[in-house]
């Protein structure tokens, strides 16, 4: 699976990124719609946002992905302030566990799910900037 997507993720099994299988989000949240998924102005991350009544009736897991661009190579333009998150080269993996809508726990669900992702391309960041 290439690219970001705002209706497929891939399959938590399967352990190649480039390969994986893209599954469709409204398989594992049955009253799902394109617009809980918003995409960022570079289009360089989604956040998955589900609404209260759009849990599923079991506990699904997802895995998100992310690849991070490559920096561009123009030393002319390089300065202290452009080092961000893009110039990192390693992919990551979120494997994320929706619980189910008669769970406690659902309606914090939506928080942890950006908690995690957040801090993993966080984390990546810092290590890319450490190196």
């Amino acid at each position: 699976m290439t690219g970001i997507t705002t209706a497929e993720y891939c399959a938590p099994e399967e352990a190649n990124l480039d390969t994986c299988t893209a599954k469709k989000y409204i398989d594992v949240l049955p009253m799902f719609e394109e617009s809980w998924v918003k995409q960022n102005d570079a289009k360089s991350s989604l956040t998955l946002t589900i609404p209260e009544n759009g849990f599923p009736a079991e506990d699904q897991k997802l895995r998100l992905v992310c690849v991070p661009k490559k920096a561009a190579k123009n030393p002319s333009h390089s300065n202290a302030a452009d080092k961000t998150f893009g110039e990192a080269t390693t992919n990551c993996n979120v494997f994320v566990t929706v619980k189910a809508a008669n769970s406690a726990t659902s309606a914090t669900s939506t928080l942890q799910v950006m908690a995690v992702a957040s801090g993993v391309v966080g984390a990546a960041g810092l290590l890319a900037g450490s190196l």
